[in-house]
């Protein structure tokens, strides 16, 4: 079984491989949102995004290691309440969570997101949120078996053309 340990911003250059991974299988389950980054690209834009959300308060990344070696990693943020719910006060954000495809099926990913609520707790957090591509059946069915429900729904338009408006819509 992988080793989790709690890890700072040192560790992120090892994520590489794991985001890249994660970047890939994302376009396999929804070529139709379009081309992708290509590895340099994609790793500089989320290598930056790892470095500010650890630099806030109360972020964490895990790092699954078998024989030394990172095999999956889980990030996640703090939010704060909601500005219409009383509950939770907080909850803590799951902003990615990959693991390597041969390393898949042995429980890491439940380990990683088991591991992430065991720190949360720490901090008296009982919520975590993450956000899965609608057509990632396999990860939503993860998700699912680990008791994550749908709470909101993200919805994404692109207009194709300028909309053509006629006399009337400007009054």
């Amino acid at each position: 079984m992988a080793e989790i340990a709690r890890e700072g911003p040192e560790c992120i250059p090892e994520l590489r491989p794991l985001w890249l991974a994660l970047r890939d299988h994302h376009h396999a389950v929804a070529p139709e949102l379009g081309a992708i980054w290509d590895d340099e690209e994609s790793w500089g834009r989320r290598r930056a995004h790892h470095e500010r959300a650890l630099a806030g308060t109360g972020a964490f990344v895990l790092v699954a290691r078998e024989a030394g070696h990172a095999v999956g990693y889980a990030l996640v943020t703090l939010r704060g309440a909601s500005y219409t719910w009383r509950e939770p006060a907080a909850h803590g954000e799951l902003e990615a969570i990959s693991v390597l495809p041969e390393a898949q099926g042995r429980g890491i990913g439940r380990a990683l997101v088991e591991r992430c609520y065991a720190k949360l707790a720490e901090r008296c957090i009982d919520t975590m949120t993450l956000r899965v591509i609608e057509g990632n059946a396999q990860a939503r069915g993860f998700y699912e078996r680990m008791g994550f429900a749908p709470w909101v729904v993200e919805l994404r338009g692109k207009r194709v053309s300028p909309p053509v408006l006629s006399s009337s819509d400007l009054r």
